[in-house]
């Protein structure tokens, strides 16, 4: 349950070797600092967070190709620019990915 404060995420996970997406996950944010959401994505995911990059979407529902999540998403990383990573608003999607995972061609 959250308090008033805190932001509802929803997250999936882009995998982009596999080219398929797991299901999705929320996560709570006490804090509306994209660099917490990176550290909460680290740790629900168990990739190091310096690999962990993520794009926002919108609302759900989420209708978007494997192809448009690579190429049309702007993802970011926690070394990003504070201002490029944005602030999240409550009830939107983030996907995210390891970026040392490529996709086959």
């Amino acid at each position: 349950m959250k308090h008033q404060e805190q932001i509802q995420v929803y997250v999936i996970r882009w995998r982009p070797s596999q080219c398929s997406v797991d299901p999705i996950a929320e996560i709570i944010l006490d804090d509306n600092d994209p660099k917490d959401v990176i550290e909460k994505l680290s740790e629900l995911s168990g990739v190091p967070a310096q690999y962990i990059y993520c794009a926002e979407y919108g609302l759900l529902p989420v209708e978007m190709s494997c192809l448009d999540i690579e190429n049309k998403l702007k993802w970011c990383s926690i070394t990003s620019d504070r201002s490029s990573l944005g602030l999240y608003n409550d009830g939107h999607v983030v996907y995210y990915k390891d970026n040392r995972e490529r996709m086959n061609s």
